[in-house]
């Protein structure tokens, strides 16, 4: 992807920009994905950058609090009904309504 965003929507258009620095996300990936387990709650998932790195996992709640992101994450990841996105806010006590998806 090149540094011209394609979004007119301005987190969005961040997010695509920020989705190009692939070598600092692996970057930041390799700090802490050895962490991480078979089911995972990314908050704050965007436009999934991190989000396609976990396809492989049992279970992925991508959560955003923005719209757009969400419709974004739903298509992109319609393939893997593992990813599930979520619009929610990480603040709203609806979080908890989440704990359904433990093992």
């Amino acid at each position: 992807m090149s540094l011209q965003a394609k979004s007119p929507d301005p987190v969005i258009r961040d997010l695509e920009i920020m989705a190009a620095a692939t070598n600092y996300r692996g970057w930041l990936y390799s700090q802490f994905g050895r962490f991480l387990g078979r089911r995972i709650m990314e908050c704050g998932a965007g436009i999934g950058t991190f989000t396609e790195l976990f396809v492989d996992r049992d279970v992925v709640l991508a959560v955003d609090g923005h719209g757009p992101c969400i419709e974004r994450l739903r298509s992109r990841f319609s393939g893997f009904p593992n990813v599930i996105p979520v619009h929610m806010n990480i603040s709203s006590p609806r979080l908890l309504e989440l704990a359904r998806y433990r093992p």
